[in-house]
């Protein structure tokens, strides 16, 4: 089972694995159990059901993080791919905030890509303080406060995780040892099930695989969240 994954199907399995998590986000939390009409004795089943799409969604993000690694580490352009990353933030906003907060515009929580930006700003860093670990270690707790008062997607969380899968990317058993322990304290929220997202990481083969799909998660999450947003929409109007 070791190495039988590219990068191309690990990312079509972290987006399935988003998409999954998010129908349980938007549709059911921010949907059904605000519908009055489904309060009673459906209240509970439907609660279940989101809990089991989230829990098994939670898989994706130690994902992503990985492969924003990946991804600096091969870039042409460390500039560049902070600028992409960073466009598709902005882009991204509306629908994040439509479909987790109902409002066009909302400045108590950033989506995920804001996260990520600010995660290829701290690589580039930590790259250029290669062997100093004191300057290493204020680099990342500098992000890792950032990311709290930004209000990110997992604050702090995700910063530490991408700095461990970046640190000792050359010594698998502590990278997968460190972001376990990370991953196993970070509970809340389901998020002690994205352990088993190690596993799936520990498949990669290093391969990127035949098809170009560089942009796909660029392009997926804005589009998903908007049409789980309008599906809401159309599908309280039907209730009511």
């Amino acid at each position: 089972m070791k190495d039988c994954l590219n990068s191309n199907q690990i990312k079509i399995i972290a987006l399935i694995l988003m998409l999954i998590d998010h129908i349980g986000g938007v549709l059911i939390e921010n949907g059904i159990l605000n519908f009055s009409v489904f309060w009673g004795r459906d209240a509970l089943f439907w609660f279940n059901i989101d809990y089991a799409l989230r829990f098994i969604g939670r898989i994706s993000f130690p994902l992503f993080c990985y492969f924003i690694v990946e991804g600096f580490l091969h870039t042409k352009s460390i500039k560049r791919y902070f600028i992409r990353i960073l466009i598709f933030a902005f882009i991204s906003e509306i629908p994040f905030d439509l479909a987790f907060h109902n409002s066009f515009f909302y400045l108590g929580y950033q989506n995920v890509l804001f996260e990520f930006a600010l995660a290829v700003l701290m690589l580039g860093a930590l790259s250029k303080n290669s062997g100093e670990m004191f300057k290493q270690g204020i680099i990342v707790l500098v992000f890792c406060i950032f990311s709290y008062y930004l209000c990110l997607d997992y604050d702090y969380i995700g910063i530490l995780l991408i700095a461990i899968f970046y640190l000792f990317r050359n010594d698998k058993s502590m990278m997968f040892l460190l972001s376990g322990v990370l991953l196993i304290y970070s509970s809340k929220n389901f998020f002690c099930i994205s352990v088993f997202s190690l596993f799936i990481i520990n498949m990669y083969n290093g391969l990127k695989g035949k098809l170009n799909i560089k942009y796909l998660f660029y392009l997926f999450y804005p589009i998903h969240l908007t049409l789980l947003a309008f599906f809401r929409f159309f599908m309280g109007i039907s209730i009511y």
